[in-house]
């Protein structure tokens, strides 16, 4: 046997086994990297609720098949300073307990027309200024509602299939008359 291809199979072998270890063959959820953020599955689980009433399935993927709430998490991490950071997850945890506060329930067992109604009532609720916990509730739920309509509009699937973006200058049409039934491009 040759002694120069010996060392080299031993050489891959035993860098092989030394990354061994670090591989996980696991079917957990792998979560994805957040520079300033530390987000557990159970705030993950309630992000995903909250933009499924937001932007729900329908006729169109709605916010989850589109996974608008990766890019909520990334937006929180990357664009949020740190006490509006703070103030999101003050709300995020905080969530839970003011729908029960007002419906009584928590959110997940409530159905879908009773989840938006309670999200509505959470942002018109007059009472909030009185409490910092409340107004970090609804400062959360409108920044999360601002931040889905975002990435949902933005999003790979609504700016190639249903609103596909043309480049400048794009064409020029002189006198078209609206044809109510095509769907236009706002942006541009």
């Amino acid at each position: 046997m040759d002694r120069r291809k010996a060392l080299i199979n031993l050489g891959i072998l035993t860098g092989g086994i030394t990354l061994l270890p670090a591989c996980q063959f696991s079917k957990e959820k792998v979560s994805f990297a957040l520079n300033n953020l530390e987000v557990n599955e159970y705030q993950a689980d309630l992000v995903k609720e909250i933009i499924s009433v937001i932007i729900p399935e329908g006729e169109l993927p709605g916010a989850i098949s589109l996974h608008v709430d990766d890019f909520i998490w990334i937006m929180v991490d990357d664009m949020l300073n740190k006490s509006q950071q703070k103030i999101f997850f003050q709300g995020l945890n905080s969530f839970e307990s003011e729908v029960k506060h007002l419906s009584g329930k928590n959110f997940n067992s409530l159905d879908g027309n009773k989840r938006s109604k309670a999200i509505e009532d959470l942002i018109n609720d007059t009472n909030n200024t009185s409490s910092e916990k409340k107004k970090a509730v609804t400062d959360f739920i409108l920044t999360i509602k601002e931040m889905t309509i975002i990435g949902y509009m933005k999003s790979e699937f609504i700016m190639t299939e249903v609103m596909p973006y043309s480049l400048v200058p794009g064409k020029y049409g002189t006198c078209e008359t609206i044809d109510t039934t095509k769907r236009i491009n706002i942006n541009g």
